[in-house]
């Protein structure tokens, strides 16, 4: 992919230099109510900006003490713009726009050293859904973090991404739930009730981003998991999303689950890790939770998740349940506790 840099930049001290389409624009990081508060360079010695359009700024100086990130754009439609926002760890530090397709960069201030940080898109353009990739991780001794990717979609060329920015996920419960550490919600499936009881489960994921007070669907690039709701659920520290477990009544009949499935946010892929389609734990001697729903989770200092309880009611001798097991993502094993 042909990439181009800015020759110059404009700096000053902790603030972020963002696409301001020719203004020269300096974006400070977020005030404690979420707002983005901007000001204007009062001088510049030189400017430059990409022919695609997406970034420009202005220099009057610059200083060695900054990070360099990268954006490569694809397949956004001509006149359309999405917004994103750049953190450090759980602070939001700054917020921008893409405008083209190119491959453009920004400045922001020092990554501190061991510091994670994350991209996240806050606003998708009209009719087009985009992803982003290699849009988040921790640098050391201050190596340069890897082209950010945003790959946009339309209606046209891939039905399932469509705009979704002006609906919701509509009425439902016992939808597993995280918050990113962008400080935006997450959740996945649930069931809608009904007058007769328990309606069918959903296995849709969706955003709630609460800048911009707006939903937006997340399309998985991999196949998700079954639908479900009352299912255990992790985020751990990678920012990784985890669940376990949970019930669908769709058919009438109650049917639960003991899959453990994966959500990594960069690429949008679930990576189912035990109970697999297929996967017999009395063939391959690797215990696993019987299947259950409403099981209370934790994640411990070690990043290990945790397991208790539950219900397995809807199957043949249903109990409640008191075992405790624990899951080590590092071996990928589950060993009961108690």
């Amino acid at each position: 992919m042909r990439q181009k840099f800015l020759k110059a930049t404009c700096w000053a001290p902790a603030l972020l230099q963002l696409a301001a389409c020719g203004s020269g624009t300096l974006f400070s990081p977020e005030t404690g109510t979420g707002s983005s508060t901007s000001s204007s360079s009062s001088s510049s010695s030189s400017s430059s900006s990409s022919s695609g359009g997406s970034t420009s700024s202005s220099s009057s100086g610059g200083t060695s003490g900054d990070q360099l990130f990268q954006f490569a754009t694809v397949g956004l439609a001509s006149g359309q713009t999405f917004e994103w926002q750049l953190s450090y760890g759980a602070t939001v530090v700054g917020s921008g726009s893409i405008t083209s397709n190119d491959t453009t960069a920004i400045s922001a201030p020092a990554l501190p050293a061991s510091e994670s940080y994350d991209f996240t898109i806050i606003q998708q353009p009209a009719g087009q859904t985009c992803s982003a990739a290699d849009n988040s991780g921790t640098l050391v001794n201050g190596a340069v973090p890897p082209t950010v990717e945003f790959n946009c979609v339309t209606a046209t060329n891939s039905p399932s991404a469509v705009d979704h920015r002006l609906v919701t996920p509509g009425p439902r419960v016992g939808a597993s739930s995280w918050i990113e550490r962008s400080g935006d919600f997450v959740q996945f499936g649930g069931e809608s009730p009904s007058a007769s009881g328990p309606g069918p489960a959903a296995n849709d994921l969706w955003r709630y981003a609460a800048r911009t007070r707006s939903w937006a669907r997340i399309e998985a690039a991999t196949s998700s998991p079954a639908a479900r709701s009352f299912a255990a659920s992790w985020v751990d520290a990678r920012g990784e999303i985890w669940i376990f477990g949970g019930r669908n009544t769709g058919d009438g009949s109650v049917q639960l689950f003991d899959d453990l499935w994966e959500f990594t946010p960069g690429t949008r892929a679930w990576t189912c890790q035990s109970g697999c389609a297929g996967e017999d734990a009395a063939v391959t001697g690797m215990p696993r939770p019987a299947a259950r729903t409403g099981a209370t989770s934790w994640v411990d200092g070690n990043g290990d998740l945790w397991l208790q309880g539950g219900t397995s009611a809807g199957l043949p001798g249903a109990a409640e349940l008191v075992d405790v097991w624990r899951y080590t993502p590092a071996t990928h094993a589950w060993t009961q506790v108690r």
